[in-house]
């Protein structure tokens, strides 16, 4: 008897294909990059599919507005996915999980008793394991736009409250030379940040960070790190931005992204 479905290991255990075992993943997400450690515990069949390269773990990135649904696909438990700002507008996800890339069997006796009868052949792209999706949206992503400017000279950049829109936002302006590094380029995009960070002590100077949620959100993050807040004396704009979103050090530099 071959049964027209397989199982699948769902992160929230909404399903009880594989009633003793579980998949949690560990998912940081940063302003052009995620992080991701895949971990699968009482399911013998799945661990050796990873160990025989017969399954390899993936993780989904998806932007409805841009049409952007890329997978990517590691060997080892811990690995890295990367985007460009332009690939991303609105809300995006990613979505961890483990996918087959060779066809194997499954063992039935890790399942549920409903799939004692049935072939359990898994074919190649079939997910394993999935993960409930994240939004890839990071604090700085909600902080920051940018724009081109052509009446900025070359190498130079702006940064200026947004107005008129109700919400704690940030527009960087960036000259015609480099603007297409702001692309790729983390650095601007933490310069950029810096910036916006410069402007919080004149704006909640008087107070008024109750009105944004997001205000919150970064004193409670800056207090965690036990790093100067805007109304506190020796706050740094630059310090208070790397603690929102860190710069990584290359290969270019002599180190590994970290």
């Amino acid at each position: 008897m071959t049964h027209v479905s397989l199982p699948l290991l769902l992160e929230d255990g909404s399903r009880l294909d594989w009633p003793d075992a579980r998949y949690e993943p560990k998912v940081r997400v940063a302003l052009d990059r995620a992080r991701i450690r895949h971990s699968i515990a009482g399911a013998p069949s799945l661990e050796r599919a990873v160990n025989e390269g017969l399954a390899k773990w993936a993780v989904e990135i998806r932007c409805p507005k841009t049409l952007l649904s890329r997978l990517t696909l590691a060997a080892e438990p811990q690995h890295t996915v990367t985007w460009r700002r332009d690939e991303l507008d609105g809300v995006s996800w990613i979505v961890p999980g483990l996918l087959a890339v060779r066809e194997f069997d499954l063992l039935a006796r890790e399942l549920d008793p409903f799939w004692k009868d049935v072939t359990l052949r898994v074919p190649p792209g079939w997910w394993l394991a999935r993960g409930t999706k994240r939004k890839v949206n990071t604090l700085a992503q909600s902080l920051l736009r940018f724009v081109r400017d052509e009446n900025l000279d070359d190498g130079r950049m702006h940064v200026e409250p947004e107005s008129g829109t109700g919400q704690l936002r940030f527009v960087a302006h960036i000259a015609p030379d480099i603007w297409h590094e702001t692309q790729t380029s983390r650095t601007l995009q933490v310069a950029a940040l810096i910036g916006a960070c410069g402007h919080l002590p004149s704006i909640f100077g008087n107070g008024g960070e109750e009105e944004y949620d997001v205000a919150g959100e970064i004193r409670d993050l800056l207090k965690m790190a036990k790093v100067p807040v805007w109304t506190e004396e020796g706050y740094d704009p630059a310090l208070a931005a790397t603690v929102i979103e860190r710069f990584y050090r290359t290969p270019e530099s002599g180190g590994q992204e970290g």
